[in-house]
């Protein structure tokens, strides 16, 4: 007999159903003769406190630290010992003879089930199962091909790294500076990096002062033509006295295309970002959706860092698209290789519906929010395959002795993707411009001198914020590793992302307003007063690499831990006896734990 361990219900029904397992239908179980599927509704262990390694961790005291457990302990999760318990006596039934580890595909998936499967000290004999949807062909698929359990044991590696590496940091920082400022203070290795970046984009817009710049204008027959700008006013003045009573003449035309490549496929974090963008839907909400759709077996693995396609998914797209051209009633010629990218998928592929969403299934089973989604990622796809964008920018010269002005518009030479989304550019080609031929002279009918400033920074948005952690939020990271595989590390995790915005929310580090993201006093004096290594894109986005590198079995995870071990004691060896004094109207003082 096999047991099959699901991360949610709804994988175990999906796989109960294209094995034909129907026999009995429990309220924590689905089983037969042959198969048991038991599932865990995500992570059931979490690490006990450290005040359970000693009492004297009880207190919150700054000069006990830094504290470094010698082996980690595990207790179940509030609520979760019950099923632990199901788990366990299922683990240790002697009619089960294999374990199949069917959790979600990716890092945290391999985390929660080696977690229990070690937790219960199970010695029995595991496969995984590895899939890219729930879909029926793509289950049977994944279990005649189930490889060793350990086959991907140094992503476990990866993820348990990344966990202990969090706790050491964020528990050991957010005891030293809630301390030293008398409140409780979360402290965290990825959420202080992103919320400087917040810090340092609203500090930008604060103290940007505008710059004016002239631009002097002549018009013929209403078009205009420009100069270059200039800081100095008095110099464009001068220009414009000088030029009053000359004869200008037109020029060739200087004519330079642009293509404008159809965006990516989804991954998870552009999902979000769009998603922001066109329906104001918060992160959360778009993982949330997305992972609903996942399981009505609508979409693909939604929680990928891939925009791509293998060469094996070729032929399925080609399918899905066909079905998606009608649906949308687009009659251009698709470019599927624009997608395909065997180097660009590592544990899973771009987001893209499935074979029986698009052919089979209707939207009846979907909320109207989840169908705003599923129709963007369809859209999304066919997007992606669809022909380029290009345009024309001619560009009209105007001479008068060493005086040049231009004047531009811009053609479009095909609308390409954009018609998907009903984007056609305004065409404001005048029928003047066409009558500017080269040799007509002409005196200027008016000369304008315009003036302009420069703007500011943008506050961050949802999408602009997610965009700039899948960046790094800074091109440095671009001189750490000539390995092009550091370009897709970023910070945080597609998975953990949005978590990690909820979390500085919630813990009023930052006030989101109508989409605009703004950092609080609190999160502003937080960082004034963090070490700097502790937000610095640079180590964060190196320690991703590393981990990443874990999983690539090229890293080892014991000297990548005592490497953090090292880290966290310098850091509270350097801070611990320094004597801050907070300001009491934005950090109002807790007596409870210090």
């Amino acid at each position: 007999m096999k047991l099959i361990f699901c991360e949610k219900k709804a994988a175990a029904q999906s796989i109960a159903q294209a094995l034909h397992i129907s026999n009995d239908f429990q309220p924590d179980s689905i089983q037969d003769k042959d198969y048991i599927l038991l599932w865990s509704d995500g992570h059931l262990l979490e690490t006990v406190d450290y005040k359970e390694y000693d009492t004297r961790y009880t207190s919150w005291s700054r000069h006990l630290l830094p504290i470094i457990p010698d082996h980690y302990r595990y207790r179940p999760v509030k609520g979760k010992a019950k099923r632990i318990k199901e788990i366990k006596k299922w683990f240790d039934d002697e009619r089960i003879d294999e374990i199949i580890n069917a959790a979600d595909c990716g890092r945290e998936g391999e985390v929660i089930f080696w977690e229990i499967y070690y937790y219960c000290a199970c010695k029995k004999p595991v496969t995984r199962l590895w899939i890219d949807s729930l879909e029926e062909d793509e289950i049977l698929r994944g279990m005649n091909e189930r490889k060793p359990g350990k086959t991907y044991l140094s992503l476990f590696s990866s993820g348990l790294c990344r966990q202990r590496a969090d706790e050491l940091i964020g528990r050991n920082f957010t005891r030293l500076f809630s301390d030293l400022y008398k409140t409780t203070l979360p402290v965290g290795r990825v959420q202080s990096t992103v919320l400087k970046m917040i810090v340092d984009r609203d500090q930008k817009i604060e103290n940007f002062t505008p710059v004016s710049k002239y631009r002097l204008k002549i018009k013929y027959r209403g078009i205009e033509f420009n100069d270059d700008p200039t800081e100095d006013f008095d110099e464009v003045q001068t220009k414009q006295r000088e030029i009053e009573k000359l004869q200008f003449a037109i020029g060739k035309t200087n004519s330079k295309k642009e293509r404008r490549p159809s965006p990516n496929l989804f991954d998870l974090t552009s999902l979000m970002a769009a998603c922001s963008d066109l329906f104001k839907m918060k992160p959360s909400e778009t993982s949330k959706i997305a992972q609903s759709l996942y399981e009505k077996k609508y979409i693909s693995y939604p929680r990928t860092d891939s925009q791509y396609l293998p060469e094996s998914m070729e032929s399925v797209i080609q399918k899905i698209c066909s079905r998606l051209k009608e649906k949308y009633r687009y009659t251009r010629d698709l470019q599927f290789k624009k997608v395909i990218d065997n180097a660009m998928v590592s544990d899973h592929y771009a987001i893209i519906p499935t074979i029986s969403a698009v052919f089979t299934k209707t939207d009846d089973y979907l909320n109207a929010r989840e169908r705003m989604v599923m129709d963007l990622i369809e859209k999304r796809t066919l997007t992606a395959v669809a022909p380029d964008h290009l345009l024309l920018h001619p560009q009209i010269p105007a001479k008068a002795k060493d005086y040049i002005f231009k004047a531009t518009y811009t053609d479009v030479i095909d609308e390409g993707w954009r018609t998907l989304w009903k984007q056609r550019r305004k065409q404001d080609i005048q029928e003047g411009f066409k009558q500017l031929e080269e040799g007509i002279y002409f005196i200027p009918e008016d000369i304008v001198i315009h003036l302009s400033k420069t703007t500011p920074p943008t506050y961050f948005t949802y999408s602009s914020l997610l965009t700039a952690m899948d960046k790094a939020g800074d091109d440095s990271f671009k001189k750490l590793s000539n390995d092009p595989q550091i370009s897709r590390t970023g910070l945080g995790t597609p998975s953990t992302r949005s978590q990690i915005i909820q979390s500085l929310e919630e813990r009023e580090l930052i006030n989101v307003k109508n989409n605009k993201i703004v950092s609080t006093l609190k999160g502003k004096e937080l960082i004034k007063n963090l070490p700097g290594e502790v937000c610095k894109v640079d180590m964060t986005i190196m320690w991703e690499k590393r981990l990443t590198e874990i999983y690539r079995k090229v890293e080892d995870p014991k000297k990548f831990l005592k490497d953090i071990e090292n880290y966290v004691s310098l850091i509270t060896e350097e801070y611990k006896n320094i004597d801050i004094q907070p300001d009491k109207e934005i950090f109002q003082p807790e007596k409870t734990i210090y």
